[in-house]
């Protein structure tokens, strides 16, 4: 490879590179180089170097230096890439004061390189603060995203309330409509029958001459209705006709009204008319009947209230033949005519008695009575020393027995064994004790749902002295000798009215039976099929840990809802207990 010497030129500033056959340096002289020691560069190229130049190329990261001969191994040439071999490099510095330079460029380097640490970290610092402060902000956003979802969630929910609160509205508003409309068709047909008849009709508005009201009824015989017509009296000659006329209309109404009686005392040889037409539920006859007996001046009180005979010769009164047969538009038309609620049959039962006996389909009879009776009425006891509440309770076996039951009671409503001062606590006592020799009396009683025995155990304990609420509380056995209070089997069994009993007895709701740790809601939550007043009841004198009480099976009232009540009121039931916070036990 072509060698290549370097020299030094006049001014010492510039180094010069030169074309050698061998490695004898351009000068000789050690002048300036006191340990002899020249400079020599290598390169094929024949490039010249200046001194700023060697010295950036010795302080080039890529140079490398052989200290144990005072060689630079390798140097890379700036303008070929080639490497430069230079020998005597450290004398060469050391006389030419480069070596103490290069420190002091060293030592700036480092300087500096702090200085750039230094900023590079506060930029750091700045840059994770700034980061810190986007994540907050991303996080209030996240909070704030998930409070404006919720919130439309809410308005969602609000709009489909106000939606069906309008469309029910809607509905109400149309049925409005369209009884309006009924009416004014209604009365247009009473005008236009008026017409017919020769009769001015002013309905319910003022006229502006002197009028005599005369009763009189208006349509024909499938559309008979009340009306107060007014007939105006003045000189003129057509007024004077028109009164003239009414003989004759009253005429018609007593012939029609003579025929109605004649068809039902044909249809009906035993009974008594207008008994048998509220007996069938004929509304538009009963209503004919009552205006005939107006037009012919009876008194239509006592024709309402008399004690006649129905289709069958039975002894009644309109409003016992129509409460039994639940007719409530008659009910409510006799009442109107101030019929007499307290009149009663040859057993001595009034209506209420037989509303109470007899209807399975609503409470609306027994309610317009009730509202229309004194007390004394309502708690009237017959030939068999019962009240209108013991016909109930002994046989009206209807689904909506408790609530005509509770609508009773609501008014004073007693049974004949609730008047009495004091019970026979021992001779009862006795009673159950031979029936169920492995039972406790009142457990038993509660067991097979006797009201009567229970409420008469409750005022024999209390005229004995007694501790009521420990007795209502207290574990005992039922009728197989397992353990129960009165209030676990009571809601076992499903009978409500007991249960109400207890609880006005502060009857403890958090007692449990002997050997599993079952309390009443336990019972009520997996046995319950027809109904939710029991579970109802429970809850509202429970307290929330009673509600989630464990058994030693390790299950909570809702689990054995869950696992055991397969009726159709399934999930009516978990929904009251979730509603007053009741869990499962996987769920505390």
């Amino acid at each position: 490879m072509a060698s290549l010497a370097v020299g030094e030129d006049e001014d010492d500033n510039e180094f010069v590179l030169h074309d050698a056959v061998s490695l004898e340096p351009l000068h000789n002289s050690t002048e300036n180089y006191p340990q002899g020691q020249p400079i020599y560069l290598f390169c094929r190229n024949g490039h010249n170097f200046n001194r700023d130049t060697l010295i950036n190329l010795l302080l080039n990261p890529k140079t490398k230096y052989d200290t144990s001969n005072n060689l630079v191994e390798y140097m890379e040439c700036p303008e070929c890439k080639d490497n430069v071999n230079v020998k005597g490099v450290d004398d060469f510095m050391r006389n030419r004061g480069l070596e103490k330079q290069i420190e002091e460029i060293r030592k700036q380097e480092e300087q500096m390189k702090a200085v750039m640490e230094k900023k590079l970290q506060e930029k750091q610092r700045a840059l994770d603060a700034e980061a810190e402060e986007i994540s907050k902000a991303m996080k209030m956003s996240m909070l704030e995203k998930e409070k404006l979802l919720k919130q439309r969630e809410a308005v969602k929910i609000e709009l489909k309330l106000a939606r069906e609160q309008y469309l029910k509205c809607k509905g109400q508003y149309i049925e409005a409509k369209k009884n309006l409309d009924n009416s004014t068709t209604i009365l247009k047909q009473k005008e236009d029958n008026a017409t017919k008849l020769g009769v001015r009709f002013i309905s319910e508005f003022p006229v502006t001459r002197m009028s005599q009201a005369v009763p009189v009824e208006v349509g024909d015989d499938e559309q008979k209705e009340d009306a107060s017509v007014n007939i105006e009296v003045g000189d003129d000659k057509e007024n004077k006709d028109t009164l003239d006329e009414v003989p004759t209309l009253c005429t018609k109404e007593s012939d029609r009204i003579r025929a109605l009686n004649e068809k039902y005392k044909n249809e009906f040889p035993k009974g008594t008319p207008f008994v048998c037409a509220c007996e069938k539920g004929r509304v538009e006859d009963v209503e004919g009947m009552i205006r005939g007996a107006r037009a012919a001046g009876m008194d239509v009180t006592a024709m309402v209230s008399e004690l006649d005979t129905r289709s069958d010769g039975g002894s009644n009164t309109p409003l016992m033949i129509a409460a039994a047969c639940e007719h409530s538009t008659i009910i409510e038309i006799l009442l109107q005519c101030n019929a007499d609620t307290a009149t009663t049959n040859d057993y001595g039962c009034n209506a209420l008695h037989f509303a109470a006996y007899y209807n399975k389909t609503t409470t609306t009879i027994v309610q317009l009575l009730l509202n229309n009776m004194k007390l004394e009425d309502i708690n009237h006891k017959n030939t068999y020393g019962d009240t209108p509440l013991d016909d109930c309770y002994k046989y009206n076996n209807s689904s909506i027995k408790q609530q005509l039951i509770d609508l009773i009671r609501q008014k004073g409503g007693k049974r004949k064994s609730e008047s009495r001062e004091s019970y026979d606590w021992n001779t009862l006592s006795e009673k159950y004790k031979n029936e169920f020799p492995k039972g406790t009396p009142f457990v038993c009683a509660c067991e097979k749902g006797r009201v009567e025995d229970v409420e008469g155990m409750i005022r024999g304990a209390r005229a004995a002295g007694m501790d009521v609420t420990a007795m209502v509380s207290e574990l005992g056995t039922r009728s197989n000798g397992n353990s129960s209070t009165p209030l676990t089997v009571s809601a076992w069994k499903e009978h409500s009215t007991i249960i109400e009993i207890l609880l006005q007895c502060n009857a403890d709701t958090a007692t449990t039976n002997y050997n599993n740790g079952y309390n009443a809601l336990h019972f009520a939550a997996a046995n319950n099929k027809t109904t939710t007043t029991t579970v109802q009841l429970l809850l509202n004198n429970m307290k929330l840990e009673d509600i989630n009480h464990i058994n030693t099976y390790g299950r909570t009232p809702l689990d054995y809802c869950y696992k055991y009540n397969n009726s159709s009121i399934k999930q009516q039931l978990i929904d009251l207990i979730r509603q007053k916070g009741g869990k499962r036990k996987s769920e505390l």
